[in-house]
């Protein structure tokens, strides 16, 4: 295949102490990678990541609470899309810091479960190599702060759960219209035995997403897609409505399970490509098909199997696993590709 080489070089190294009440961790990875864009361009991207993370756990830190779990992470990631010749097109720049704080709390009337809080702070853009100035995402800066609560419960032989998770996402762009969403998810589950070693569950839960940087403020070349990508800052946030029907073989040397799901989104986004030709600086062209993001209901239908032979045995073990799905606009067909 013309233009599908590949070099990539990964480095890793972390360190841990364990203790009688918990332990603490932190570790480093270092991603390297470049490779071609099969097409007519022969575009490029050289690709560059390092991540540092921390992760610890302190056992009954509290009268009534189990554990007390923390997590923090860094990212900086960075990609140049390159031309036929060798040269820089654009830089792409990714800097996200996350850090999550969860507490399990011991039974209470028969509930177990855990809540926490969770941040991330990200620096996103898509620059051009020679100006430094917005190519395709102008400089966004996001920050996202969220509150979460999953339970659970035996009633008889049914395992109940459920969650909830309030967001606030806040989008900062140079030059652009500055965005607030304000978020809410929940969901509900059970699972029954239906006999020996088989059990059936279903989930129902809504679901809300913030409109990402690029969707909402893209407006220039994009190589590795080969598109020239438009966005609008006017966009909603998006709402998925979900059930999930499942069905599971859980003992045995033959372990499988089946689901099957429906989403319905409101405001769901998506990236329409056409047959409009354009250049770098988005004039009539041969080089990049124009994609424009736009927003629509939509209904996402879907299926997922899996089978295991000698799960958690010694020797020899199999696993087999599909998925199938289907996406239409509610009022225009299937969903672009």
């Amino acid at each position: 295949l013309v233009n599908s080489s590949l070099r990539q070089h990964t480095l890793g190294a972390g360190a841990s102490y364990i203790g009688e009440r918990g332990y603490l961790g932190a570790s480093v990875s270092s991603l390297k990678k470049h490779y071609g864009i099969p097409g007519g361009e022969g575009a490029k991207i050289d690709l560059d990541q390092t991540r540092y993370d921390i992760d610890g756990q302190l056992d009954a830190p509290l009268p009534g609470f189990d554990k007390l779990r923390f997590k923090a992470g860094h990212t900086d990631y960075g990609h140049v899309e390159l031309n036929a010749e060798g040269g820089p097109e654009t830089v792409f720049s990714n800097r996200s810091t996350e850090t999550r704080l969860e507490m399990s709390h011991k039974p209470v009337n028969g509930w177990e479960g855990s809540f926490g809080i969770q941040t991330e702070h990200t620096r996103f853009s898509g620059l051009s190599a020679d100006s430094g100035e917005s190519a395709t995402v102008p400089v966004t800066v996001s920050d996202s702060h969220a509150a979460f609560l999953v339970e659970q419960r035996q009633f008889g032989k049914a395992r109940v759960n459920a969650g909830v998770r309030v967001e606030s996402v806040k989008r900062e762009p140079e030059g652009a219209r500055r965005r607030s969403f304000d978020l809410l998810s929940y969901s509900a589950g059970a699972v029954w035995p239906l006999a020996k070693d088989y059990t059936v569950g279903i989930t129902a839960s809504v679901a809300q997403r913030a409109p990402a940087a690029d969707e909402l403020y893209s407006g220039g070349p994009h190589e590795s897609t080969l598109t020239f990508d438009i966005g609008n800052p006017n966009f909603k946030k998006e709402t998925s409505r979900n059930i999930e029907l499942s069905f599971r073989k859980v003992e045995g040397l033959v372990r499988w399970q089946a689901n099957l799901f429906q989403n319905r989104v409101r405001d769901f986004i998506y990236g329409e490509v056409n047959d409009t030709l354009l250049d770098d600086e988005g004039n009539p062209g041969d080089e990049l098909r124009e994609r424009i993001f736009r927003q629509a209901n939509a209904t996402i239908r879907g299926a997922e199997a899996e089978i295991s032979y000698n799960q958690h045995r010694e020797g020899l073990s199999l696993r087999a696993f599909g998925d199938l799905s289907r996406g239409s606009l509610d009022d225009a067909g299937s969903l672009p590709l």
